[in-house]
Formats: C-alpha cells, structure tokens, sequence
C-alpha cells in the first residue's frame, strides 16, 4: 500500500514537472513571437502619387501593418480658378459630353463653378462622365439633376467603350478635361483616350484644366535616398507619370529586390515598357482599397 502510494505521488510529480516545462516552453515561444513583432521592421510601401492622392492613399493602408511613405514624384495643379477654364464653356452648345480623366479635372470644375456659379446652368446642357470613386466626388461637385454616365470599368478606355454602346454617337462631340504636361513627356494614355473617342465617330474637344509636372527637387531627392538605403521594400505607382519621373531621377536600374505595384493594367503595361518587372497589378482599380488589398494579397504568398 506504501509502495503504491509513493508510485502515484512520482507519477504526479513528473506530470507536474513535465506540466511545468510545458509552460515554460509556451511562455517562451510567446516572448519570442512577440519580441519579434516589436522589434521586425514593418513592410514600407512607397506611394508615388502626387499631393492629395498620395493623402487618400495612405489612409487605405490603416490598419493593414504596413506602412506607406509619401513622396509625391509629380505634382498636379488645377487651373480651375484661372480665366482660361471658362473657355472651356465657351462652345458649350455644340457640347454632348464632357469626360473627366482624373479626379484633378473634378478638382478645375469645382473651382470654376466657385468663381463662375452659372456655369452650373450650362452643364445641365451635356452629359458627364468619369471613372471609378471620380464619380462620387462629381456627383458632390454638380449636385442632383445632372446626367453622369458610368463607365462599367474604371478607366480612360472604360469611357470609351461605354459611349460605343450610346445611341446616335456617330458626329457627337465630346469635351475632354485632360492636363497640362509639363517637363516631361506625356504618356499615351490620354492621347490613346482621345484618339479611340475619334475611332468611335465622336468630334474629341481638348481641354487642358490642370498642371501634370514632376514634383520639387526634394521630394526627387529624398526618393532617390530612400530607394539607395532599402528603407522601402515596395513602390506602388498609381500612373505612367510616375514611373516616368522616378526612372528619370534614379539614372540607374532599380534595385532587382524592389517589388514594383501598380494601379490597374494600363500603368503596369507602361511600367513594363520602361522594363520594370511588375510583381502586383490590381485588378479592382476603381479605388485605393482595390490596390492596398493586392499588396497585402501579394505579401501573404511572399
């Protein structure tokens, strides 16, 4: 009976024992993920994109773990105030639409109908297009009452290919609110986007509403710096511009562990032209979200 006793007393003292490494070992391995945690640097994303959408950008990224850097490349500046956008109103009855190629040219109409209210009478004379969460924000602008168009994809072609299924567009004329570049060549989107309105049997009117130009030496420089030291492991360009502008500034081959994002099939096709190699493409490119949900997509593989 003694005997048997102290068996049971060893037999549950081992389990204590072995209880008791057990914990210890779980404990452990907690320490060490969590120090890992703390002390591993995050995922950077460097966002490209000028002022205002590099802000909009960034707020997509909360709550992700990664973090994003600003360093606008290009800057884009609305002439939406000037005396020149009015005279984009000028023929406005020979008008049927007017498209929008970003939400800067948005921006110029907003402006103009702060300066010039009854604008606001002749656009009820035309039908508006524009492209992905653009439309929200031109909705906002114009107010209730106004015919906008929504093109099924959110892009440049997305616009063509919508007008394609109007009824009568054969002799149409369309206004486009396209910028200015300025200090770098344009890219073949816009030129592209006009010249596929003309295939389609639509009369294209250019106008130029805003400023595309590359951003202050600076921010060039301070890309530059960032890219050399590895301090971001990604770039996420939003458009051919950019790519343009950043290429331009780092005069050398980018480096080949840099994982190149970008905003749709359109930039990606510019960025391979230029022979980058693209590792994410979104493919849902009508807002900011689509793109920071095929960056994570992209990490969790990788």
């Amino acid at each position: 009976m003694l005997q048997e006793t102290h068996q049971n007393q060893e037999s549950m003292d081992k389990r204590k024992f072995l209880k008791g490494i057990l914990a210890i070992v779980f404990l452990a391995c907690l320490s060490y993920f969590a120090f890992r945690a703390f002390t591993q640097d995050p995922l950077r994303v460097l966002i490209t994109a000028p002022e205002g959408y590099s802000q909009r950008f960034e707020k997509s990224f909360t709550g992700t773990g990664i973090q994003p850097i600003a360093i606008p490349v290009i800057e884009t500046i609305s002439q939406g105030q000037s005396d020149e956008i009015r005279g984009a109103f000028y023929n406005i009855d020979d008008i049927d639409y007017i498209a929008f190629s970003s939400r800067k040219a948005i921006q110029a109409l907003e402006e103009a109908l702060q300066k010039h209210p009854e604008i606001k009478n002749d656009l009820r004379k035309v039908e508006l297009i524009a492209i992905g969460k653009d439309i929200d924000y031109l909705r906002e602008v114009v107010g209730g009452g106004q015919h906008i168009i929504v093109p099924s994809e959110p892009s440049p072609a997305g616009i063509a290919n919508e007008l394609a299924k109007q009824e009568n567009i054969q002799g149409k004329t369309i206004a486009v609110w396209v910028p200015r570049v300025e200090e770098i060549k344009e890219p073949y989107v816009v030129p592209d986007f006009m010249d596929r309105l003309e295939k389609i049997g639509l009369k294209v009117i250019r106008n130029e509403v805003y400023i595309t130009r590359p951003a202050r030496q600076s921010n060039l420089n301070d890309v530059v710096q960032n890219i050399q030291a590895g301090k971001v492991q990604c770039i996420a360009f939003t458009s051919s511009a950019e790519i343009d502008v950043l290429l331009k500034a780092y005069q050398k081959p980018l480096p080949e562990e840099l994982v190149i994002a970008c905003f749709g099939p359109y930039t990606t096709a510019f960025a391979q032209e230029k022979g980058l190699h693209v590792a994410i493409t979104a493919t849902n490119f009508s807002s900011f979200l689509g793109f920071v949900e095929a960056i994570e997509a992209y990490y969790d593989k990788h």
